[in-house]
């Protein structure tokens, strides 16, 4: 494989010079804004060269826009090479040339996705790459498992669902497959670029296709990477809603719940784990985070020692509170009036605020 190396200069002197504007998708509308991208530009961080600083979806036109802020806000969804990219319009920036974000506002699974193509003071860009890429992956999954391929609802995404899943691991009903995240997840698709290097040969969706269906032994050690990734997540979730509920009851409040597991849309592009409906109120929505303990800062804030905490979480406009959940404990805040800690990859985090909730 051949690579062209850039440093940080090079590369932002070549963004300057060819960055090219998405297109819009044939589907196209203002109410829900799809667009086409043919490759995604970065640039690293000013101060922090091994992290993303900015992602440009570029389209196959120089210089061309067809990009436009919506009238009706919401979100807006770039497709393309890497998968499906979806952001709430606040976040997504333009000046004439291609619409970027900043990687402060990435949530977890897209900077997983893009990390990889980062590199400390460097980045590599494949001039003949053959690496499987997210849509690769998910194709091949969904040619090998076509009976449990579910196509997109209202409600969830597309994916493989009753093979594998979180329920049989966890002991619930969530029938959303393990394998679903495959392509967010970096040591598999090492382990399967390194597997089609070794191995591969003709279509490599196909190739891979018939990996996931015949090759056990491989399947399994893909699935024990990943469920390891996630189970810890999938616990702490169920935990925390235990404990609410159980807080709750407690109190003799009348109440109901609705809970959006793995795949649903809610999950994925609001950052929204749970409903909560207490009855002559306004229903609230919560998303879960785990943490190790807390810190009572000298001027009066609270530092939470947490996992995958993002500041965009704020420009979620229908989130309203933000759950750490710790075995029998949780600490719930308002989802505004904090800060990311920098350099700490969402690992710590400064509430301003008193929480609204603690157990």
């Amino acid at each position: 494989m051949n690579y062209i190396k850039l440093n940080e200069s090079d590369l932002v002197n070549l963004v300057g010079r060819v960055l090219s504007e998405v297109k819009r998708d044939e589907d196209f509308s203002e109410f829900s804004p799809e667009y086409h991208y043919v490759s995604v530009g970065l640039i690293p961080n000013k101060f922090k060269p091994d992290e993303i600083g900015t992602v440009f979806f570029n389209g196959p036109v120089f210089n061309q826009s067809e990009y436009k802020p919506s009238e009706h806000g919401g979100d807006v969804i770039f497709m393309g090479p890497l998968g499906e990219f979806r952001f709430n319009e606040k976040v997504v920036n333009y000046k004439g040339k291609s619409p970027y974000v900043f990687g402060r506002d990435l949530i977890p699974s897209y900077y997983d996705i893009l990390a990889p193509l980062m590199k400390p003071k460097e980045v590599v860009i494949p001039t003949n790459s053959s690496e499987f890429n997210a849509i690769e992956i998910n194709e091949a999954l969904k040619q090998a498992f076509k009976e449990y391929w579910k196509p997109e609802t209202e409600e969830f995404t597309s994916g493989i669902r009753g093979i594998h899943t979180i329920g049989e691991k966890s002991g619930s009903d969530v029938d959303w497959s393990i394998m679903n995240y495959f392509d967010t997840k970096s040591e598999v698709k090492t382990l399967i670029n390194q597997k089609w290097e070794e191995e591969g040969s003709g279509d490599k969706i196909e190739w891979l296709s018939s990996v996931f269906r015949d090759d056990e032994n491989f399947l399994n050690k893909l699935l024990k990477i990943q469920w390891n990734s996630i189970k810890n997540g999938v616990e702490n979730e169920d935990r925390a809603l235990e404990n609410l509920i159980n807080t709750l009851m407690e109190t003799g409040i009348e109440f109901t719940y609705e809970v959006y597991s793995p795949g649903h849309k809610k999950d994925r592009y609001d950052a929204t784990d749970l409903k909560l409906s207490v009855e002559g109120k306004r229903p609230v929505t919560i998303q879960i985070k785990p943490y190790n303990k807390t810190e009572e800062l000298p001027n009066g804030d609270t530092k939470v020692y947490t996992y995958g905490m993002r500041d965009s979480y704020k420009d979620k406009s229908g989130l309203d509170y933000i759950l750490y959940n710790n075995g029998d404990n949780f600490i719930m805040y308002r989802n505004r009036n904090y800060e990311v800690v920098p350099d700490t990859n969402g690992r710590e985090v400064i509430h301003k605020d008193k929480p609204s909730k603690t157990k």
